[in-house]
């Protein structure tokens, strides 16, 4: 389920050609519930499930407020179209399971976003695996179980993909306006301090090429 599982599938189309993805700003939880004055509930609510969480050990845990950027991919056959985090701070891919019915996979008004979820039955390529998956994010916790379907994404389609279907998500997702995680990282790199936006309110991931529009010609790493 790693990032480089997806990446050696994308390589032989990448190899032919670059290839582009519209992404789109979520917005500010933190301006949201302001706007809706919930803010004073919302940090009440963290601060409790804190506490729970110091009685039960040092498992850390951070408030969501930032914003991110979303892209959409689609799952199954036929796609089910699903906005996805594209997260550099991660190297896993997952999509929420229809079939879970906790507040956390359904939404919450506040988030200002009406959720989608992979319904697994509808695709006429999904398989699952006896496997299960736990992923700790450092804003929270999810889990559910492997499987593998046809991904389709900026024009390139995948088939037999392993991914994660969510069955369960700690609270702080439900805040969040997306339907999973595009995780775009390396197991090793640092998980702090990731700066993902400059403003504006959408972007572009290029697969396979440097973005000559926005880039110079002489990349230094």
């Amino acid at each position: 389920m790693k990032t480089v599982l997806l990446f050696a599938s994308l390589l032989v189309v990448l190899y032919a050609k670059k290839i582009t993805m519209q992404t789109r700003r979520t917005g500010s939880l933190r301006a949201k519930l302001i706007a809706t004055k919930q803010l004073q509930h919302y940090v009440e609510k963290q601060r409790a499930k804190r506490v729970g969480i110091l009685k039960r050990g040092s498992e850390p845990f951070r408030d969501f407020y930032d914003d991110f950027y979303i892209g959409e991919v689609d799952f199954g056959t036929p796609g089910q179209p699903l906005l996805l985090v594209m997260d550099t701070d991660s190297s896993n891919l997952w999509a929420i399971d229809n079939n879970c019915d906790l507040d956390a996979c359904n939404g919450y008004p506040i988030s200002g976003y009406t959720r989608r979820k992979f319904n697994t039955n509808e695709s006429s390529t999904f398989h699952a695996e006896e496997e299960d998956f736990e992923i700790e994010y450092g804003s929270g916790f999810c889990a559910g179980y492997l499987a593998t379907d046809t991904i389709s994404l900026a024009q390139i389609n995948i088939s037999k993909l392993e991914f994660g279907i969510t069955t369960y998500l700690d609270d702080v997702f439900g805040y969040m306006p997306m339907d999973g995680i595009f995780g775009l990282g390396w197991p090793s790199i640092a998980v702090d301090n990731v700066n993902i936006s400059e403003g504006g309110d959408a972007g572009v991931i290029t697969f396979g090429g440097f973005d000559d529009d926005h880039c110079e010609s002489d990349v230094d790493y």
